[in-house]
C-alpha cells in the first residue's frame, strides 16, 4: 500500500477527501491527516507519505511554501494541489516547483480516482526502474567478481601470465608486496552446513565467509573461493616489507580467529591451512599448494585448527591400512563380493579407531583402492577398459568429508563393478546384447538410451555395444529404437486424443520439433496426417 497524507484547514473538506474514495481499491492508504502547512510539514518528514493532497491557501506556512519545503526533504513525494481558486498563477507556480497536478473545488470522485491511478503507476515505474537499476549493478559488480575470482584462480594454480592480462590491471598493483604467504580455508562439513542452515544456497555460505573475512582479516589479504572446489576458500597475505614475512604471527592469529568466529555461526567446521611465506609472485602458487598439503597433514575429524606445512612426506596410505588391502587383493581377484564388504568394513573400523590418520594418506589409499579393483575387473574382463579412471582424480576424492561418506562410496563402487565383472564373464558378450536389448525394448519411451548411458550400464564401450547388437541382431542399434518409437508413436496418434507434443514425449522424444521430422522420415508424412488417414 502506498501511503497518502490529507493537508486541509477546513475539516469538513478534510473528511470529504478522507470519504471521496475507495483508497484501499486503488492500493493507497490514508497514513495521517493535518490542518496548516506547518503541521503537513512535520507529519510529512514523520510518515514520509508517496503522495499528499494539501489546500493551497491555508493559514500560516501555505500549501506551495509546504510543497517546496517538503520537496527538498522528500524528492519522490508525489503533491496534488487542492484550491478554490481557479488562478492559473498557481497553476504555474506548481509546475514549476514539480508537483504533479492541480485540482479544482469542488472536487469529484473521478478527478480523485484518475489522479490516483496515475500516482501510484508513476511510483510503481519508479520502483521497477530502481530494482532493475540495482539488479543492474549486482548483475554487474557480481560479474567482475567472478571473473576475477577465475583470474586469481588460475593464478593460484599456476599461470604466472595472467598477471599481464589486461583484465587484471585493477588487481595487479595489489602484486608489488615483498613477500607473500597462502592460506587454504576449508569447511569441512560444507554440504551439511549448506544443506541445514543455508537452504543449499551456496552463494549464501560464500557471503557469509566473505563477510566475515573482511571483519577479521587485514587490508593486505586476499580472500576469494576456489573454484573447482566449493567448500574450499583461498587467502593470500602480502607483506609490505621481507623481514615481515619471517614472523607472520599475526596472519597465523587472524587465520585462528576467522576460524574460531566462522565455527561459531551457523555450526560451520573449517580448518586452515598455511603455506610458507614466499618473496616473488610466481611463488605463490607454490605457497598455495603447500597450504593445500597442510590440510592433508590434518585427521579427517580434526576441526578449528591452523595448520602449517611440514616438510615431512605422507605415506602413501595408512600403516594400519597394510594387512586390508592384501587381503582385498586376492578377494578381487576371486570377485568374492562378501569377502570383500567384509575387509572394506574392517578397514574402516580400523582407521575410526586410529588416534590420527591424515586426510592425505585416506585419498591415497581410496585411490589405491580403486585402482585395485579396476586392475582385477581388466583381468576377469579385458575389455573392461578404464572405468574406474574417473575416481583417480584426487579433485572427486577430496569432495568426501567423512569415513562414512568415504566406506559408503568406496563399498558402492566397489561392489557394483565386482557384480558386473561376475555377470558379464558367466553371461559372456552374447548373453550381455540380449539383456542390453530387453532392456531398451522395455524402456523405449526413455530418454536415457545414449549408447553412452548403455555403456555406463552394460560396462561396455559405445563402439562394443555397437558392434555385439549388429552381429547378433542384423540391425543397427539406433535404427531398432527409431524403429520402435515410431510404432509407439503410430500406436497412439491410431488410439489417442493426444496432441503430437504429447505423443512426442511418450514415444521418448523431449523434443517436438525433432519428433515431427523423424516422423516423416520414416514414415512419409507428418504426425497429423498418419492420424487422418488411420
Amino acid at each position: 500500500m502506498y501511503k497518502v497524507l490529507l493537508v486541509e484547514d477546513e475539516h469538513y473538506i478534510r473528511a470529504g477527501l478522507r470519504t471521496a474514495l475507495d483508497w484501499e481499491a486503488y492500493g493507497l492508504t490514508i497514513a495521517g491527516e493535518a490542518e496548516d502547512g506547518d503541521e503537513g510539514l512535520q507529519a510529512a518528514l514523520a510518515l514520509k507519505p508517496h503522495i499528499i493532497f494539501t489546500d493551497v491557501r491555508m493559514p500560516g506556512m501555505d500549501g506551495l511554501q509546504m510543497a517546496e519545503r517538503i520537496l527538498q526533504e522528500l524528492p519522490e513525494t508525489k503533491i496534488v494541489l487542492v484550491s478554490g481558486y481557479d488562478d492559473y498563477a498557481y497553476t504555474r507556480q506548481a509546475l514549476l516547483l514539480g508537483l504533479c497536478d492541480y485540482l479544482i473545488k469542488p472536487i469529484h470522485e473521478e478527478e480523485i480516482a484518475s489522479i490516483a491511478v496515475k500516482l501510484v503507476a508513476e511510483h510503481q515505474e519508479e520502483e521497477e526502474r530502481k530494482r532493475l537499476e540495482i539488479e543492474q549493478r549486482y548483475t554487474l559488480h557480481r560479474s567482475r567478481k567472478l571473473l576475477f575470482t577465475g583470474l586469481l584462480n588460475e593464478f593460484v594454480l599456476g599461470n604466472d601470465d595472467i598477471l599481464h592480462a589486461r583484465k587484471f590491471e585493477e588487481l595487479a598493483p595489489w602484486f608489488s608486496y615483498a613477500a607473500y604467504q597462502a592460506a587454504v580455508l576449508r569447511v569441512e562439513n560444507y554440504t551439511q552446513a549448506k544443506r541445514d542452515h543455508y537452504a543449499g544456497d551456496e552463494e549464501s555460505v560464500w557471503f557469509t565467509i566473505d563477510n566475515i573475512g573482511s571483519e577479521i582479516m587485514c587490508k593486505d589479504t586476499l580472500l576469494f573461493r576456489k573454484l573447482d572446489m566449493p567448500s574450499e576458500f583461498i587467502l593470500i597475505r602480502g607483506y609490505e616489507r621481507e623481514d615481515e614475512g619471517t614472523h607472520p604471527e599475526q596472519f597465523n592469529r587472524q587465520c585462528k580467529e576467522l576460524v574460531k568466529v566462522i565455527g561459531g555461526f551457523r555450526k560451520m567446521v573449517v580448518n586452515v591451512g598455511l603455506g610458507g611465506v614466499v618473496t616473488a609472485t610466481a611463488q605463490i602458487s607454490q605457497s598455495f599448494h603447500r597450504a593445500l598439503l597442510a590440510l592433508h597433514q590434518l585427521d579427517l575429524r580434526d576441526g578449528f585448527k591452523v595448520e602449517a606445512y611440514r616438510t615431512d612426506t605422507l605415506r602413501a596410505e595408512p600403516a594400519c591400512a597394510k594387512p586390508f588391502v592384501e587381503r582385498l587383493k586376492l578377494d578381487l581377484a576371486q570377485l568374492h563380493t562378501a569377502r570383500v564388504e567384509d575387509s572394506i568394513r574392517g578397514l574402516f573400523r580400523t582407521l575410526r579407531a586410529e588416534r590420527t590418520v591424515p586426510r592425505g594418506e585416506l585419498y591415497r589409499l581410496l585411490a589405491s583402492l580403486l585402482r585395485m579393483t579396476e586392475q582385477s575387473l581388466a583381468a576377469n574382463r579385458p575389455e573392461a577398459g578404464q572405468r574406474l579412471s574417473q575416481y583417480e582424480d584426487m579433485s572427486t576424492l577430496i569432495r568426501l568429508e567423512s569415513l562414512d561418506e568415504m566406506e559408503s562410496r568406496l563399498l558402492g563402487t566397489m561392489l557394483y563393478h565386482i557384480d558386473m565383472a561376475k555377470k558379464f564373464s558367466i553371461t559372456g558378450p552374447k548373453e550381455a546384447i540380449r539383456m542390453l536389448k530387453e532392456y531398451v525394448t522395455a524402456n523405449i519411451t526413455s530418454e536415457e538410451l545414449t549408447l553412452g548411458d548403455l555403456a555406463k550400464k552394460y560396462y561396455m564401450s559405445p563402439y562394443q555395444i555397437c558392434r555385439l547388437f549388429k552381429s547378433e541382431y542384423k540391425e543397427n542399434l539406433q535404427r531398432y529404437i527409431i524403429r520402435l518409437r515410431m510404432e509407439k508413436a503410430k500406436e497412439l496418434l491410431k488410439t489417442s486424443q493426444l496432441t503430437v507434443k504429447e505423443i512426442a514425449g511418450l514415444s521418448g522424444y523431449s523434443d517436438v520439433k525433432y519428433f515431427f521430422r523423424m516422423f516423416k522420415k520414416q514414415t512419409g508424412c507428418t504426425p497429423a496426417e498418419f492420424r487422418t488417414n488411420h
